[in-house]
């Protein structure tokens, strides 16, 4: 049976985790780290895409009223309001895996199936809108973005649990989709908690692909790499408003 790490990551600092995320990729695909499920939540933050512009996308003086950072993630895709009312999820697979996708298109929908299925387990009729989108009933709760190195793969996406659409309506200028809070799609308003949701797709994935997924934490390399992203990349204007980098 193949193993899996799992992180539940307690920061909420977005140029932090975004850092993480980016140190654990480096780290699968130079095989110091095992294919990993992480989970995850952001202050409030626009999350851009790494080729975005960022006075297309983000309203500044909105950002800077509501006190919602910028940061800009290292994958593609579209610009994302996130806090604390949503759920980040993050697949890393390693080329060794036999989860290991062969295109885009292939982990996209691995990925998708995977939240939907643990969701469907808690009463959300969720759908997989191609390329990379999760919807329930025409409305959007989770976009998708990916990045694929040479022996490893992530993709992460959101997943919008009870997120402030308010401030996310004022800081985003492109909204392509409406949205929704799965809060809000739930029969009777059932409450449901982060841990339930979490605990769904993890479920839903073992049960699935019949992998055995354990706690674990980041190791050493992946601590010290993450520090040095943050310090010198994803705490930067530099890199969040213009996509300028110079390595550490």
């Amino acid at each position: 049976m193949e193993k899996w790490r799992l992180l539940h990551s307690n920061f909420n600092d977005p140029y932090l985790n975004m850092a993480i995320e980016e140190a654990i990729l480096i780290a699968v695909d130079e095989g110091k780290s095992p294919s990993t499920l992480r989970f995850w939540r952001n202050s409030r933050s626009v999350i851009l895409g790494r080729s975005q512009n960022i006075i297309d996308e983000v309203n500044i003086e909105e950002c800077e009223r509501h006190r919602v950072k910028v940061v800009r993630r290292f994958t593609g895709g579209g610009a994302v309001y996130q806090d604390l009312g949503n759920l980040n999820w993050t697949f890393i697979i390693s080329r060794d895996s036999e989860l290991y996708p062969n295109a885009f298109s292939e982990l996209y929908e691995f990925a998708c199936n995977i939240v939907i299925g643990g969701l469907k387990d808690l009463g959300v009729n969720a759908e997989f809108i191609r390329p990379n989108s999760i919807f329930v009933k025409n409305k959007k709760i989770s976009g998708l973005a990916a990045y694929i190195k040479r022996k490893a793969v992530l993709c992460h996406g959101t997943l919008l649990v009870h997120a402030n659409l308010r401030i996310l309506s004022k800081v985003l200028f492109k909204l392509r989709y409406e949205v929704t809070n799965i809060r809000d799609e739930l029969e009777n308003n059932s409450p449901v908690s982060m841990s339930a949701i979490k605990d769904a797709i993890l479920h839903n994935f073992e049960r699935r692909y019949k992998i055995e997924v354990k706690p674990g934490s980041l190791n050493t390399y992946e601590i010290s790499l993450s520090k040095s992203l943050y310090e010198w990349k994803y705490r930067r204007d530099s890199w969040n408003f213009k996509g300028q980098y110079h390595s550490f």
